[in-house]
């Protein structure tokens, strides 16, 4: 149960100081940092449906309770455009299409 809080207390904070640092372009760098944590909150949703199984929060199913259908697709979005786009913003770059 604590593994369980531990990782929604984290994934609740960062968004929260992701949404503070989105709203203040002087902490561009910063927004780009916590894009990054994101991918934690996403990458091992074995664990987290196993971890609210066991807390009773749960059936296990990605389609129950907590609605997690997708969340590789989420994951896969920030790595493969929001973070890189975040990036390019910050340093200042152009991204290319390809």
């Amino acid at each position: 149960m604590r593994s369980l809080s531990l990782d929604v207390g984290g994934c609740v904070s960062s968004l929260k100081k992701l949404s503070e640092a989105y709203l203040d372009p002087a902490q561009a760098q910063t927004e780009m940092y916590l894009w990054l944590g994101m991918v934690k909150c996403y990458s091992n949703m074995d664990a987290m449906m196993a971890n609210l199984q066991r807390a009773e929060l749960s059936d296990g199913r990605f389609d129950g309770a907590f609605y997690t259908v997708g969340s590789s697709m989420i994951m896969n979005a920030l790595l493969d455009k929001v973070i890189p786009s975040a990036m390019a913003d910050t340093m200042g770059w152009t991204l290319s299409a390809n």
